[in-house]
């Protein structure tokens, strides 16, 4: 597919531009001279020329071009697409969240003298592209100013929601339901909210305005339910996802052993978000991921990693599994992620019972030279692409 080059540029930049090659060329001095060239023509020239070099994925030449686009004196409107190409172009062009971060950041200096109404539509692009810590202050300086725009609200609702700041969540939401109360988003929402929250009454009313029946009452509701595959969230590194058990539409009891999550085990409750996040192959159909929001009920257990000892055979390992099934001890077969971890078996005990005597302590092991149980795991650094991520 052939790009085309704006006419009205000089020669010499056409030609540039038409033999551009990153690893060859001077980026900065091509933007430059398109930046000259740009100045004081009308702005439609400069959508032209960042079209042109987003089809030709000259990125470089774009950067240069959109920071000095957004430091020139052009309409909100026009900053506002300037901006979006700003932070999509490193985001997505260049693939680099965390300098698309950046780049946010600086934007967000000075976004406040282009008044609540462009700020607000910048928190909204940076929720949809998932930068929650950038777009917090911005979502709230917007929603603070803008007290009747319920998009402005809901924003808030939404950021206060995936930042775990209930009670706000829940002050925006219900202030945008008194004018959207048929939405079924919004409705969703306040039923994690309320949940998070503990006010199982309220969650009641706003689950069966979902659609959900919902048993009489005003206690938890909780009862384990289908299987559902979550997304567990780590700052050390990839997302994994596990499979627990719903007990409610925004509840899930986990029911497998993170590799990668320490701070979630087996038997936790967890809050998880309403809209799917990816999908996992279950019995010859897709099925669904949900993200956890976070912990809201610890299991009290430990995981324990079956360290091999120098008599360790292959074999020695259904007879370890046999023996954990017979005393009802949850356990985790990792031997497919080989890549993650040296340890292939982890189980979850509870911690009342991590005592020498307890019958975890040497099961189906036969002796120490087979291996042993340790309840330390070593930090692995994931190989791109081992688990599932967002």
């Amino acid at each position: 597919m052939s790009i085309e080059i704006p006419k009205e540029l000089p020669i010499e930049l056409q030609d540039a531009l038409r033999h551009f090659n990153p690893d060859v060329h001077d980026a900065a001095s091509i933007g430059q001279d398109l930046v000259d060239w740009l100045d004081g023509r009308h702005p439609d020239d400069l959508d032209q020329v960042l079209g042109c070099l987003r089809d030709m994925g000259a990125y470089p030449i774009s950067l240069v071009v959109l920071e000095a686009g957004w430091n020139a004196d052009l309409p909100e409107d026009r900053l506002g697409r300037i901006a979006e190409d700003w932070i999509g172009t490193v985001l997505f062009g260049v693939g680099d969240r965390q300098g698309a971060e950046e780049v946010a950041r600086h934007i967000l200096k000075t976004s406040s003298k282009h008044g609540p109404s462009f700020e607000n539509d910048l928190g909204q692009l940076l929720l949809e592209w998932q930068m929650y810590g950038v777009a917090q202050p911005i979502v709230a300086a917007a929603a603070d100013a803008l007290p009747g725009d319920m998009s402005a609200q809901f924003n808030l609702g939404i950021i206060s929601k995936l930042t775990g700041d209930w009670a706000t969540a829940r002050i925006a939401f219900e202030r945008v339901l008194s004018h959207r109360g048929d939405e079924k988003a919004l409705q969703w929402n306040l039923g994690i909210t309320y949940t998070a929250l503990g006010d199982f009454v309220a969650a009641r009313t706003a689950w069966r305005a979902v659609g959900f029946q919902m048993p009489d009452g005003e206690d938890d509701y909780a009862a384990e339910g289908d299987l559902t595959p979550v997304r567990l969230s780590s700052d050390k590194g990839p997302s994994e996802v596990l499979w627990g058990t719903r007990l409610c539409p925004a509840r899930v009891r986990i029911k497998g052993i993170p590799v990668l999550t320490t701070d979630v085990g087996y038997g936790d409750e967890v809050l998880v978000d309403g809209v799917p996040d990816g999908e996992v192959p279950r019995e010859g159909s897709n099925v669904p991921v949900f993200n956890v929001l976070e912990i809201l009920r610890r299991a009290e257990r430990a995981t324990l990693y079956l360290e091999q000892g120098p008599d360790w055979t292959p074999e020695a390992v259904g007879a370890i599994m046999k023996s954990l099934d017979k005393e009802g001890i949850p356990w985790a077969d990792w031997r497919p992620m080989s890549e993650l971890t040296p340890y292939p078996i982890a189980i979850s005990v509870l911690r009342s019972e991590l005592t020498p005597d307890s019958v975890w302590a040497n099961v189906s092991l036969q002796s120490s030279s087979i291996g042993r149980w340790i309840s330390a795991q070593p930090v692995i650094t994931p190989t791109p692409g081992a688990v599932s991520r967002k």
